[in-house]
């Protein structure tokens, strides 16, 4: 069972998330967003099915959760207003406008874990790169 200790798959060791939110003037409030997240462990698997039992799961002898999956970094803001429509009291509208990854960063979410592939250690998957939304909707 010792043998089998190792780091728990799809969790990062080190975790930060932090989000504050701001009035600015014109009535303009605002949000950010932080999110980090150190290297997150995966198992390296060989593409065997040593135990005959259709799983696919062999490690070769290495050791659980060996592989890491490079650190995540994503920076967000938004910024809404609510603006009235003064000859019509009862009509207002929330505009705002969202930007995520504002740093651009590729956050890899998933690598090739099979040794011998030539997807071996190559992205397969990440989050999204920037993006800005602009919206309205209709306020109470």
């Amino acid at each position: 069972v010792r043998g089998e200790w190792a780091r728990s798959a799809g969790v990062p060791r080190h975790t930060l998330g932090a989000s504050g939110s701001f009035q600015l003037p014109y009535q303009i409030r605002t949000a950010l967003t932080v999110e980090a997240r150190s290297a997150t462990p995966y198992n390296i698997l060989t593409g065997l099915d040593a135990e005959g039992m259709a799983t696919f799961n062999d490690r070769g002898g290495r050791p659980r959760n060996n592989g890491s999956l490079p650190a995540f970094w994503k920076v967000s803001l938004s910024a809404t207003r609510t603006v009235r429509i003064p000859q019509v009291p009862w009509l207002a509208f929330d505009l705002g406008v969202r930007a995520d990854n504002l740093t651009n960063r590729r956050n890899v979410t998933s690598v090739g874990r099979v040794i011998d592939s030539p997807s071996f250690g190559q992205p397969i998957d990440a989050s999204a790169g920037r993006s800005i939304r602009v919206w309205a909707s209709l306020a109470r």
